[in-house]
């Protein structure tokens, strides 16, 4: 008797579940979404940590970017500070000059820039 498919499946993804992980979108050369992108990042990085979600938005137009941050309600303000602290410089470091990147960690917090 063995151990069935879909539970053998299950323990080999389990480590994915709470991973890091992160998505970066397509390249720009565009300096001004770059900068903005970088600007709303830091903004959320260093909003007063709370849980649930918060938005930050920075330039006009088509330069404009978007950003979101979001903590479980089951983390204290201290993790969800720090949470998105490092969840905020994976994408900068990681999707340098990316038009939209998101990044998380397992189900505790969240953080995405988008441009236009």
């Amino acid at each position: 008797m063995g151990i069935p498919r879909h539970l053998l499946l299950l323990l080999l993804l389990l480590p994915f579940a709470y991973s890091n992980q992160y998505i970066c979108g397509d390249h720009t050369d565009n300096k001004q979404i770059i900068s903005n992108a970088k600007t709303v990042i830091k903004a959320l990085v260093h909003l007063t940590p709370s849980a649930g979600s918060q938005r930050y938005s920075h330039g006009h137009g088509v330069d404009a970017v978007r950003g979101l941050r979001w903590c479980s309600p089951n983390f204290n303000p201290f993790n969800c500070a720090l949470c998105i602290r490092i969840r905020g410089n994976d994408v900068l470091k990681s999707c340098k000059n990316s038009i939209f990147a998101i990044s998380w960690s397992g189900e505790y917090c969240y953080i995405d820039f988008q441009s236009g």
